[in-house]
């Protein structure tokens, strides 16, 4: 969100009284993690189908738990398919999120801009501006309390 450090959009954010707003690289550190655990486990589910598949002609007790072992409806390989699945979501739901949050730093730095030239031309415009921008301010909230809910659920 540099748009909103920007020279120009500082003193209109000061303008119509937006409080900072958290930085994302964090956010991105964690997709960046959460994308990795998807990967490995994607490749473990392949690696797995691969050696299930070499080993699917064994007969005996061994093969049989192996079998259960590996295919079974809580088996490592439906487990670990259904992880990758799950971390992938994860990570593009908090991709949409980080997006809007961007997006709504750009509407709002706009707003902060129309702020400084609307000090200096026309105040009369600026308990329009500060609505709007409480209203962009509520939506980025929103946003970052999406993220804490899918960090809630990952972390259950």
């Amino acid at each position: 969100m540099r748009v909103l450090s920007d020279p120009a959009v500082v003193p209109g954010l000061g303008l119509l009284g937006v409080p900072p707003l958290p930085d994302l690289a964090l956010l991105d550190d964690h997709i960046t993690e959460i994308d990795t655990a998807a990967a490995y486990h994607r490749q473990l589910a392949f690696d797995g189908e691969n050696a299930y598949r070499l080993a699917r002609f064994n007969e005996g007790p061994a093969a049989d738990a192996m079998h259960t072992f590996v295919t079974g409806r809580e088996g490592a390989l439906p487990e670990a398919g259904d992880l990758a699945n799950r971390l992938t979501s994860t990570a593009d739901s908090l991709r949409v999120a980080r997006d809007t949050v961007e997006w709504v730093a750009g509407l709002l730095a706009g707003v902060a801009v129309a702020a400084g030239i609307a000090a200096v031309t026309t105040p009369q415009l600026l308990p329009r501006l500060v609505d709007m921008a409480q209203r962009y301010v509520a939506m980025m909230r929103t946003a970052l309390s999406t993220v804490g809910r899918i960090f809630r659920v990952v972390c259950r």
